[in-house]
């Protein structure tokens, strides 16, 4: 049975399924579909069961001529999604070692290829081996970020807010908006990000990457602005903490509760700092309501 419509016939579903387990198979270095077919038969000789020769071309040619050009774009979305990662790795590297392994692991199942990536720091945490593992798992998240923050919604927040009195405004349950993140990472990686971007993936292919050293934890907001631009902020832990409280939707009365819990430095910076900071976080939209 088709998983859309039950009315194709059976003949068509037979030769969608050969043809989507045919281009699916990671290609050779050389960009060569692999010979033999899922089934055990060569794919010069299984390929005519299905498609008819070209005046230029055989079954097998055209069919691998499929094959690559969906590795070609499956690819390339990916080096165009998460240009960290490629100018960490390079090309090669990054289509060898990450990109083809986790296609053939996650395919493409969506209708936009936008979503390709959405699994791709989870399959570097669980799968990838090399002594980079660290920073590669950071650079996929800051990258997954700018790519999915772009399009996601927006809480009402300007419009609940005018109408709302102080005691209104003790109260109201907040959330962080859906285009924002927040990150605790090993290295500076947002400025790391601004400085490859700076240049190709070629640029570093050729000049070397300045990899970044183990300092200190750092604390980012990575959000969406009311221009649509994709902006990141390093904040400090207190900051960071606050705002986490916002995740799963907090009052300013029960974030002064949560704080009453928290360590002295917090509190003594909280108390100093947070009337500022609340109207610092409306006023980039950074807070909404549900």
């Amino acid at each position: 049975m088709s998983g859309y419509d039950e009315t194709v016939p059976v003949s068509l579903q037979k030769m969608q399924q050969w043809f989507s387990s045919i281009i699916i198979r990671r290609v050779d270095r050389d960009s060569k579909m692999n010979p033999i077919s899922p089934s055990g038969t060569p794919l010069d000789i299984e390929a005519a069961r299905y498609i008819v020769p070209s005046p230029t071309m055989s079954p097998a040619e055209r069919i691998e001529l499929y094959n690559c050009q969906y590795w070609w774009r499956i690819l390339s979305v990916l080096q165009e999604n998460f240009p960290l990662l490629t100018r960490l790795l390079g090309f090669f590297d990054f289509n060898e070692k990450i990109a083809e392994p986790y296609i053939e692991k996650y395919p493409s199942q969506h209708w936009s290829l936008n979503r390709l990536g959405d699994r791709f720091p989870g399959w570097i945490k669980e799968e990838y081996k090399g002594a980079d593992a660290d920073l590669l798992f950071e650079a996929a998240q800051v990258d997954l970020a700018y790519n999915q923050i772009f399009f996601e919604g927006e809480l009402p927040l300007q419009e609940i807010l005018s109408g709302a009195d102080e005691e209104m405004m003790s109260s109201l349950i907040f959330f962080l908006q859906p285009h924002l993140r927040l990150f605790i990472f090993d290295h500076d990686m947002c400025s790391l990000r601004e400085q490859l971007l700076a240049e190709s993936t070629e640029y570093w292919e050729e000049h070397g990457v300045p990899l970044p050293e183990k300092e200190k934890k750092y604390f980012f907001v990575i959000y969406r602005d009311r221009n649509y631009s994709i902006l990141s902020s390093e904040i400090d832990y207190t900051r960071y903490t606050i705002l986490s409280f916002f995740e799963r939707g907090c009052s300013v009365e029960g974030i002064c509760e949560l704080l009453e819990n928290a360590d002295e430095e917090i509190q003594q910076n909280a108390a100093a700092n947070l009337h500022i900071w609340f109207q610092e976080w409306i006023a980039r939209g950074w807070l909404g309501v549900k």
